[in-house]
């Protein structure tokens, strides 16, 4: 990434961290990176798209410092998590605007990539722990390590709005190390009782499918529209009847029906609309 880029990264984070994403313009993002509106949108397309590109950034390095602990052999299991925590708050702490956008923007944002990120990133977290749990302490604990790692989540969030919003200063050896022993706790009280809230994970690492099939579907009609002259009236309604067709049975979670529909819609040939397909057909796959 050229430095100019990264420039207008950050001040954008800044200005999405001070007045939040929907009160934050363009031109005042241009007007503070120091460039014109037009040269702003030669390096990314919308807000919407300078907003993600500001997620992925700072998600992937984040990423890349906690992975390199992993190769770090001389640490037991449990000091290798308690290392990547550790990493994970001073890294917010560091980037204070990031974990503010965040805050901000990840529980109702109207925009389904953005809010898309924000799902995808919190299951990870989730998997991660979950993962963590069980080669920490054992298949004994497989049964509640999901519901362990939902309490973690929230001990993790709220302590690091607390450094962020609330100006609380910690070391972060000793929060990470507070939060694992207060882990260990929850998880012997679970092996204790032998109860559990949440029997069935599938449904929830199912959610976001819905979600991303609609964008395909979005996407597909957007340029359906875009290349009507090109792709003449008769085939644009066909097409347009298929993609409704898609959303009606997009809720009823008719994957057989929702295979039909594409098939007919790859049968039109409309070129313009491939890779669209192309996505929509893998999600489909994918689904739960």
């Amino acid at each position: 990434m050229n430095e100019k880029k990264q420039f207008i990264l950050e001040t954008a984070m800044r200005l999405f961290a001070q007045n939040g994403f929907h009160l934050t313009s363009m031109q005042e993002i241009a007007e503070h990176s120091g460039v014109a509106k037009g040269s702003l949108y030669t390096y990314f397309r919308s807000k919407e798209d300078l907003m993600i590109s500001i997620l992925n950034y700072y998600d992937n390095l984040l990423q890349k410092k906690i992975l390199q602990v992993e190769y770090e052999r001389t640490l037991t299991p449990k000091e290798m998590f308690q290392k990547q925590l550790s990493m994970h708050f001073k890294e917010f702490s560091h980037d204070r605007d990031f974990l503010l956008v965040q805050i901000r923007e990840q529980s109702f944002h109207s925009n389904l990539k953005i809010r898309h990120f924000f799902f995808k990133k919190r299951k990870d977290f989730l998997l991660f722990t979950t993962q963590k749990i069980i080669q920490l302490f054992g298949e004994e604990v497989q049964p509640y390590a999901f519901d362990c790692a939902i309490i973690f989540h929230g001990m993790v969030k709220e302590y690091s709005v607390l450094m962020i919003k609330g100006g609380y200063k910690f070391s972060y050896d000793e929060l990470s190390a507070f939060l694992i022993n207060r882990l260990e706790n929850v998880i012997a009280g679970c092996l204790v009782d032998q109860k559990r809230i949440v029997n069935d994970t599938s449904d929830y690492f199912c959610i976001d499918a819905k979600d991303h099939s609609l964008s395909f579907i979005n996407q597909i009609e957007q340029l359906l529209t875009k290349n009507k002259n090109e792709i003449g009236d008769k085939k644009y309604e066909r097409a347009i009847a298929i993609t409704n067709a898609m959303k009606e049975n997009l809720a009823e979670e008719q994957k057989i029906v929702l295979e039909g529909l594409l098939i007919y819609l790859q049968n039109l040939n409309i070129p313009s609309i491939t890779k669209a397909m192309e996505g929509m057909e893998h999600i489909i796959n994918k689904r739960c």
